[in-house]
């Protein structure tokens, strides 16, 4: 969270590369209807505001972070059908040199194991909470309660391929234009 994954996957993007963006697509899927009738099973009605019916985002982060049963359950439950619908978008994008898949918890969600290299973004933990901070209005406690959820810089480190540092101070399109013509180099 907050290393700025999405500003490293629009790098790529103007670079041509088709870009999945897994909490994107899971905060659509929330809106199937099988999809809603379970996750209302599992976390109550609260899920959902009922003047309009959008995902209570807010409330579900309460119940799921202070609750690791109910967080693996709704991973569960959402995470088979965010590797369907990426296996579908990659169906459609088979012309391409490579495509990216953006997500925050890909390698402890195990959606790792299918792609052919990692790359992960980091940035230091103070800029991080801060990012999250501003990002989501959210206060510093909250955000390292998150953070916390997630695995270490140095575990995440060791699954991966490719490194790029977004702290501010590295030149950010030139790890991505390195790390752009090695993966080129994969086909």
């Amino acid at each position: 969270m907050g290393s700025g994954k999405s500003t490293v996957a629009s790098v790529f993007s103007a670079l041509d590369v088709p870009v999945y963006d897994s909490d994107a697509r899971a905060k659509q899927l929330y809106y199937v209807p099988e999809v809603k009738k379970q996750v209302v099973e599992l976390l109550g009605t609260e899920a959902y505001r009922a003047d309009d019916g959008s995902l209570n985002k807010d409330g579900v982060a309460r119940q799921v972070f202070s609750d690791p049963d109910r967080l693996t359950r709704l991973n569960a439950l959402i995470h088979p059908l965010v590797a369907k619908d990426f296996s579908d978008w990659c169906s459609r994008h088979r012309t391409c040199t490579y495509v990216l898949k953006e997500a925050a918890i890909l390698i402890e969600s195990g959606a790792h194991k299918g792609l052919d290299a990692l790359i992960v973004v980091e940035a230091d933990r103070t800029a991080r909470l801060q990012r999250i901070s501003e990002r989501d209005d959210m206060d510093i406690q909250q955000a390292e309660a998150r953070m916390e959820q997630q695995m270490s810089d140095e575990e995440r480190r060791s699954y991966a391929d490719h490194i790029i540092v977004n702290d501010g101070s590295s030149d950010l399109i030139p790890q991505v234009l390195k790390v752009h013509r090695s993966l080129l180099q994969l086909d």
